[in-house]
């Protein structure tokens, strides 16, 4: 009588589970899924981390930019109230019916007034610099953003002169325009620069990693397959033997 030792169905299984064990411990070991010691690649990883560093660097640019700008339109739209303010009485100033000492009294109000606009504009800074005066540029990387704000000058204001202030009104209006075309223009930026960082952040891990978590547990799940097989082949090779041994007796 001829004994079955063993399921030959088991026993493909069992050495398909430990050549797949095999292959594991050698990616492991070796660190040579996705072909990482190809220079090529890894220069790409390290072509997509210095991209997504430069991205990062962007952002805080562009968050630096809305919050000089913030702190300029809020100055501006004091400043704003104040020309409304010049304006009036600069139309109160214009009739022959006052006196001496209430046109003197305007003009006092008038040139109060003037060095309060002035001084918020000289005053007004981020980060110990001056934001009126000059061309201010912030680098994104690949753009950049700039905005004007060297326009704003009270110098020239007279109160017998309502050209005068409405030509500085006209000037804080523009101004103020140009600021929030540049929130919005950062805002935008840091959404597709926050995108962009995430995209070569996730591509360079992947590509310098080797996947090694996946692979890792793959490993494990095949070496529990693996003691599974060994358990059922074990059983199975007792109950022969036990067989065998019935036979002989």
């Amino acid at each position: 009588m001829q004994v079955n030792k063993f399921n030959s169905s088991a026993m493909t299984g069992l050495n398909q589970h430990k050549k797949e064990v095999d292959s594991d411990l050698n990616k492991i070991s070796s660190a040579k899924n996705s072909d990482i010691k190809d220079s090529s690649i890894v220069m790409i990883a390290h072509a997509m981390m210095s991209g997504a560093l430069v991205d990062s660097q962007g952002i805080m640019n562009a968050n630096d930019s809305i919050g000089m700008m913030q702190i300029a339109d809020g100055v501006l739209s004091n400043v704003s109230q104040m020309s409304t303010k010049l304006q009036d009485l600069s139309v109160a100033s214009n009739n022959a019916a006052l006196n001496t000492t209430q046109r003197d009294a305007l003009n006092l109000e008038f040139n109060s007034t003037l060095d309060a606009i002035g001084s918020s504009i000289e005053s007004a800074s981020f980060n110990g610099k001056s934001i009126f005066g000059s061309n201010l540029s912030f680098s994104l990387g690949d753009s950049e953003i700039s905005v004007s704000l060297d326009g704003i000058n009270s110098s020239n204001i007279s109160i017998d002169s309502q050209e005068s202030i409405e030509n500085f009104t006209t000037s804080i209006s523009q101004a103020m325009s140009e600021i929030g075309s540049a929130v919005n223009s950062a805002d935008k930026s840091i959404n597709y620069m926050m995108n962009s960082a995430t995209q070569k952040m996730a591509a360079s891990s992947q590509l310098s990693d080797t996947d090694m978590a996946e692979q890792i547990g793959s490993f494990e799940q095949n070496n529990i397959k693996l003691d599974i097989s060994l358990i059922m082949q074990s059983h199975q090779n007792n109950i022969s033997s036990q067989r065998v041994q019935t036979l002989l007796n």
